[in-house]
């Protein structure tokens, strides 16, 4: 059990304890002149408009007041810092990286892209082969198709967290890349967004992904080992073909469906843990040449069938609503839900109960209060199975009772509930608790 205490005054900061049951807690403290211009000046200026479509190496357009990189001498060497405005300083902003702006720039070695830009075009940085970093500002949402494609130089690459569109072939072909954390805003992998990263020897899906695109890790050859989420439930044709050093898969179990071919000439492929019933297979999803140990749930269906049956299977026994969970964590089904892995504060009880990743460090990202005038509110996840969650007040935590509060039914599309109390009292605590 874990329990959220909350605390209003009518003078003074509020305060939030949240304690987890079992284990140490942690304290934060929420504080409550004008002149003519002659014809000739004028013409001036207007010529000047008319020709402010360079500056130094960059060519650009103004369409609304913001700018659009759209070239660069495909000759350029070293490394490029893109002006925040254009012309620098006096200039309008740069929002956009256009289409092929700075494609075939082979002799880049860096580009930092400003605090600004929005919007990444198709093309943008293809072929840029010689580039080893990049700078992606918070604030882009947007990187289009084949935007990185073949920059092989890149060995890492971090996807900022404003980012909710991911091109097809986005990064086709960086066989550089070592690793690659995809933020939580992107929701789906296009088609061969990763394919031919050769060098890519582990990625993280977010659980906000909900389907993996045809060929999104083809040819991924360092790859070893991938755990698909709870969110996704979709897997494209060839996703994985080819990856022939990847060892061992874990399925979550909201995927329903398997494209064709899509763990084909995985030959060192050799567990799988599949925590669901059986998803719809295309043709020759995996390698009929090898074969892999299967690790499934006994209370689970449809592994009865070809191809399911031609391989050795394990079971893991009866499932519970938190194994699953567990196993696509790296935890094993043992595990005691009261563990503070990373001993931020937070138990794995509390991590499940409100949908959150148990590896990050959870101290800042418990429900927080909001005052509402007279009246104060807590919202938090509600979703997760097994798990009944609670709200409890009391105007004294001397006298320990605990009076429920009614939550908000039913809970809302993100599966978060809200409890309402009164502040009109001299001193309140909230507590939520969670039990499983």
């Amino acid at each position: 059990m874990t329990t959220t205490h909350i605390r209003p005054r009518t003078a003074g900061p509020l305060t939030v304890l949240l304690s987890a049951t079992g284990q140490a807690g942690f304290n934060t403290r929420v504080a409550g002149k004008s002149r003519w211009l002659e014809p000739l000046a004028i013409l001036c200026c207007m010529v000047n408009a008319l020709s402010a479509d360079t500056y130094g190496l960059f060519t650009y357009t103004v369409n609304g007041g913001e700018v659009t990189i759209t070239g660069y001498p495909t000759d350029a060497e070293g490394a490029v810092v893109i002006p925040a405005k254009l012309p620098p300083d006096i200039g309008n902003p740069v929002t956009r990286i256009g289409d092929a702006a700075f494609s075939d720039c082979g002799g880049l070695t860096s580009v930092t892209i400003p605090v600004g830009v929005t919007h990444i075009g198709n093309n943008a940085f293809y072929y840029c082969y010689g580039m080893t970093n990049v700078t992606i500002p918070d604030g882009v949402t947007h990187i289009g198709d084949f935007a990185f494609s073949y920059c092989e130089g890149l060995t890492s690459m971090t996807i900022p967290s404003s980012v909710t569109h991911i091109g097809v072939n986005a990064f086709q072909g960086c066989s550089g890349l070592t690793s690659v954390k995809i933020p939580t805003s992107v929701t789906s992998i296009g088609v061969e967004t990763f394919a031919g990263c050769s060098g890519l020897t582990s990625v993280k899906i977010p659980t906000s992904v909900t389907s993996i695109g045809d060929r999104a890790f083809g040819d991924c050859s360092a790859l070893a080992s991938v755990t698909i989420p709870a969110g996704v439930t979709s897997i494209g044709a060839s996703a994985f073909q080819n990856c022939i050093g990847l060892t061992s898969v874990m399925i979550a179990p909201s995927v329903t469906s398997i494209g064709d071919y899509a763990f084909a000439s995985c030959g060192a492929l050799s567990t799988m843990h599949c925590l669901g019933n059986a998803p719809a297979l295309g043709t020759n999803v995996f390698d009929s040449s090898k074969t892999f140990t299967l690790y499934r749930f006994a209370d689970k269906t449809g592994f009865d069938v070809v191809p399911w049956t031609a391989y050795p299977y394990v079971s893991l026994g009866d499932s519970t609503p938190v194994a699953p969970w567990l196993l696509l964590n790296g935890f094993t089904l043992t595990t005691d839900l009261l563990t503070d892995s990373n001993n931020d504060g937070v138990n794995l009880l509390m991590a499940y109960a409100l949908n959150l990743d148990p590896h990050a460090n959870l101290s800042g990202s418990m429900p927080q209060p909001v005052i509402d005038g007279t009246h104060m509110h807590l919202t938090f996840y509600a979703g997760s199975a097994g798990v009944t969650y609670a709200v409890e007040t009391s105007t004294d935590m001397k006298d320990r009772t605990w009076t429920n509060v009614p939550l908000s039914d039913p809970p809302d599309a993100n599966q978060c509930r809200t409890a309402t109390v009164d502040r009109n009292v001299p001193s309140r605590f909230m507590r939520l608790v969670v039990r499983y």
